[in-house]
């Protein structure tokens, strides 16, 4: 069964979640810096106020990119097509879910939990590419290649002491540089944002 027609313009859904990706992007990314930061002995008052107010502004932003939402123009998908997407999404993060906490029994099981967040990078990169095909993200394909990229190397290359010190850290960054991406762009697109009826069917795209 084809997919929804990919909208040419900016859309109400594609803003919201746009939104949505952008805070869950900062949410892990900052865990992610926080307990890089914390393992080597480096959050400080000092640091944990710059995490804080990254986490702030990306949600500021966020929240002023889902009031634009509504002035946009809706998506004029059925509600099987949005039902299916739905259930996709579900059971991708089901799986991402189960993943991590298997990788996270196992690794604690032989006694090396300092390659959890290693673990949890890749299975995340591997996790935001069927995401990106649902959702119609292609940014969130880059943000998985940097993943996966990224902690595959630390995986090689890093010593077990610096998987969370170095290894955690660079996926934090690149998880925080994504929200900003992804928000920026977002807004963007969104920046003539104003009341319109459904995308017409001539400003559609068939994928």
């Amino acid at each position: 069964m084809p997919g929804p027609a990919i909208p040419r313009v900016a859309t109400c859904q594609m803003a919201v979640r746009r939104a949505r990706m952008s805070i869950i992007f900062t949410v892990v990314g900052l865990v992610w810096l926080v307990a890089s930061l914390a393992y080597s002995g480096r959050l400080t008052p000092r640091t944990l106020t710059s995490c804080s107010m990254v986490g702030a502004t990306a949600l500021i932003v966020s929240l002023a990119l889902l009031r634009r939402a509504p002035r946009l123009p809706r998506e004029p998908m059925t509600r099987e097509q949005q039902a299916r997407i739905r259930r996709i999404v579900i059971a991708i993060n089901i799986l991402e879910w189960v993943a991590v906490a298997t990788a996270c029994a196992v690794l604690m099981l032989v006694h090396l939990p300092e390659y959890i967040p290693t673990a949890a990078g890749i299975i995340v990169g591997l996790y935001l590419y069927p995401i990106a095909g649902a959702l119609r993200a292609p940014l969130h394909t880059a943000t998985a290649t940097l993943l996966l990229g990224w902690n595959c190397v630390a995986l090689a290359t890093l010593s077990r002491w610096r998987q969370v010190s170095v290894g955690a850290a660079g996926t934090g960054g690149i998880l925080l540089a994504s929200s900003a991406v992804t928000l920026a762009w977002a807004l963007w697109r969104t920046r003539n944002a104003a009341p319109l009826p459904t995308v017409a069917a001539a400003d559609m795209l068939a994928p």
